[in-house]
């Protein structure tokens, strides 16, 4: 005789960008974000960065950055040293405005205005092992979640984000007017099916799950033939992510599994899926956030979904490991 087997479903995202809010109107951000399938948005509460003070370094080749740092309590001031291979072909200038600007080597092209959170991530690449350093700049809290997928995967999260929204706007007034020295930025990240892995448990030696294992085979033959991202996919992942960081911003499914989505819960369940695996790396994007055990801060985060009990299973933040799904 044998338990029924336990069948996970997992999610993974490969890649992922963090926003400061005028970024998101760059239009060759948005077609890399858009190349790359991002389907997937947080809205996340992070430290606001002026920046105060620009100067050439005579110690090295390029700049020191001076700006003040928002914290939960507090500005801090803070200095960032920036190479010149941070911005090889432009020279970093501080305009009357009190705005950072690129203006281009050359002469040809148009100055553009830069936030200091893209200087850091310019430093990070140019300078890896200033990461440590610079990664309290972003730390972040997660406020929103949302999806955007349109007709077979046409609309991505860029065009949510720049083609109107209430909660964002709603966000961004709530953050400005009542804490001044905090921001709101975003993440935006793809997501895939990327396993299937089946756990069987025997009471007796000798048990023959092959109609079973043939059974599943076809099921997950029906999954895989969607491709890597599919609606149902994209839904699973928003759902299990609202779940599991609540944020405070979203008003549906932070109960997916027991009531808030009752059709995406069947419809795995009719798959023969009895867990719902979702892992998220923002290790590209350099994004820290706040997550839902013991609220520590890290770029990696995975959650279990037992999809019968609606309980959350196995939470932490260890090594994803692919499944074979040859069965």
């Amino acid at each position: 005789m044998a338990d029924e087997p336990k069948v996970t479903l997992g999610i993974e995202n490969s890649s992922s960008m963090t926003w400061s809010a005028p970024e998101r109107f760059r239009e060759d951000l948005a077609e890399l974000s858009r190349v790359q399938q991002h389907h997937i948005y947080f809205v996340v509460v992070g430290p606001k960065l002026v920046p105060t003070a620009l100067s050439t370094s005579p110690d090295w080749l390029g700049w020191k950055l001076d700006f003040t740092y928002g914290t939960t309590d507090s500005t801090m001031p803070q200095t960032l040293r920036v190479p010149k291979t941070a911005f090889p072909e432009s020279t970093l200038s501080f305009d009357p405005t009190k705005s950072l600007v690129l203006v281009p080597d050359s002469g040809g092209g148009q100055p553009r205005r830069v936030t200091v959170a893209e200087v850091a991530k310019a430093v990070i690449k140019a300078e890896t092992w200033q990461v440590d350093a610079l990664e309290g700049l972003f730390y972040f809290e997660v406020a929103y979640i949302g999806q955007s997928y349109g007709t077979d995967g046409s609309s991505k999260a860029i065009d949510r984000l720049t083609q109107g929204h209430k909660t964002v706007d709603k966000i961004f007034s709530d953050t400005q007017d009542l804490v001044d020295n905090r921001a709101v930025a975003f993440i935006t990240i793809d997501q895939q099916l990327t396993s299937i892995n089946a756990h069987f448990k025997t009471i007796q030696r000798g048990t023959d799950f092959s109609p079973t294992i043939r059974s599943m085979a076809k099921n997950w033959a029906d999954v895989l033939a969607d491709g890597p991202v599919s609606k149902a996919t994209v839904d699973a992942a928003e759902a299990a992510l609202i779940t599991a960081f609540k944020p405070k911003w979203n008003e549906l499914l932070k109960d997916f599994t027991q009531k808030d989505a009752p059709a995406l819960v069947n419809k795995l369940k009719e798959r023969g899926y009895s867990h719902l695996c979702i892992h998220i790396d923002l290790k590209d994007s350099y994004a820290k956030v706040k997550g839902p055990a013991k609220g520590i801060q890290s770029s990696h985060h995975t959650w279990t979904f037992n999809l019968d009990t609606g309980n959350l299973e196995s939470p932490g933040s260890g090594s994803w490991q692919r499944r074979n799904t040859n069965f």
